[in-house]
Formats: structure tokens, C-alpha cells, sequence
């Protein structure tokens, strides 16, 4: 599960995770449980985890929420 904190540039925190996730050799809509990114430049951030398939939460999804989805779908794996 991945957490951006608030005011974070969410465009650029996904693009290395996606990045990092790509060079390592593995699948980001797959090792990505779940990305809450609440912060700046969101728009663009969804936009990059969208292409790769990873499901994100806004700032409106809480922490505990967040980790919940989380679980749920690691129990549905």
C-alpha cells in the first residue's frame, strides 16, 4: 500500500514508483495494492496510475478506509 502525504507532487511520487516498479521487472498493477495520494498535481498523478492499472484512492478515502480496500483485495487474490 502506498500513502502520499499531503502537498507531496503526486505526479512525480508515481511516476518513480511506476518507474521503479518497471525496472525491477515487475507488473505496478500488481505489486500495488492500493495508491492513496492525496497532494498536489493529482490530476496528472491519477493519470499515470490509471495507465498502468494501479487503483488509487483520493483524499476522501481515509487511511483506514484505504487499508481496508487494501485487505480486500489481497483476500480476493
Amino acid at each position: 500500500m502506498m500513502n502520499v502525504v499531503s502537498n507531496t507532487r503526486v505526479d512525480i511520487v508515481a511516476r518513480g514508483v511506476i518507474k521503479g516498479c518497471i525496472e525491477s521487472g515487475k507488473d505496478p498493477a500488481e505489486v500495488i495494492t492500493i495508491f492513496r495520494i492525496p497532494g498536489s498535481w493529482e490530476d496528472e498523478g491519477f493519470k499515470i496510475l490509471e495507465k498502468y492499472g494501479v487503483e488509487y484512492c483520493d483524499r476522501s478515502v481515509s487511511m483506514y478506509e484505504a487499508a481496508g480496500k487494501a485487505v480486500a483485495k489481497l483476500g480476493a487474490s
